[in-house]
C-alpha cells in the first residue's frame, strides 16, 4: 500500500488495512448486538447490587429539601415579578407627572423647565421598556418554576407522602 503525496488522512489507511487483515471485523450481526446486550445488562446487575442501599430518612431529607427548594424559588420568582410590576407601574405614572410638569412649564412659558421635563420623560420611557422587558423575562420565569413544582410534586409527592409515613411508623416501633 502506497502513502498519498500531501494527505494525512491516517485514519483511513488504518482502517483500509485492518479491512484487509479481517474482512467482518467491522461487520455487526444480530448475534454480536445480542452479546454486547447480555454484557451490559450483568454489569448493569453487578453496579446495582454494588449500590450502598438509601435509609428512608437520608431519601425523606433528600426529597424534602428538592420540595423546599423549589418553593423557595417559586416564592422568589413571583416576588421578583410583583416587584418589576410595581416598577413598571412607578415608571408610568412617574411619565405622567412628567408630562404634566411639562406642560404646566409651557403654559408658564417656562422653556428650558419644559425641555428638562421632555428629556426626563424620554429617559423614563427607555428606563420603561427595559422594566417591561424585564417583567415579561420574569413573568416567563414565575411561569416555569411554577411548572416545575407542580412537576416535582406530580412525580415524587406520592413518594415523600409514602415516606413519611414510613418514617412515622418507625418512629412509634421505637
Amino acid at each position: 500500500m502506497t502513502l498519498p503525496t500531501g494527505s494525512h488522512n491516517y485514519a483511513a489507511l488504518a482502517f483500509r488495512a485492518n479491512l484487509e487483515r479481517d474482512p467482518n471485523a467491522f461487520t455487526i450481526t444480530d448475534e454480536g448486538i445480542t452479546k454486547i446486550e447480555q454484557g451490559q445488562a450483568a454489569r448493569r446487575a453487578v453496579e446495582e447490587a454494588a449500590k450502598p442501599k438509601v435509609s428512608i430518612e437520608v431519601e425523606l431529607n433528600k426529597l424534602r429539601i428538592q420540595l423546599f427548594n423549589l418553593t423557595q424559588n417559586a416564592k422568589s420568582m413571583e416576588q421578583r415579578v410583583n416587584d418589576e410590576a410595581g416598577t413598571v407601574e412607578l415608571l408610568e405614572k412617574r411619565i405622567t407627572e412628567a408630562i404634566k410638569a411639562k406642560r404646566h412649564c409651557e403654559d408658564a412659558g417656562n422653556l428650558v423647565g419644559a425641555r428638562s421635563y421632555e428629556r426626563e420623560a424620554q429617559r423614563l420611557e427607555e428606563e420603561l421598556v427595559d422594566a417591561r422587558e424585564r417583567l415579561v423575562k420574569n413573568q416567563r420565569y414565575n411561569v416555569g418554576t411554577g411548572r416545575e413544582l407542580r412537576t416535582w410534586t406530580t412525580e415524587h409527592g406520592p413518594r415523600l407522602k409514602y415516606l413519611e409515613k414510613e418514617v412515622l411508623a418507625l418512629r412509634k416501633a421505637t
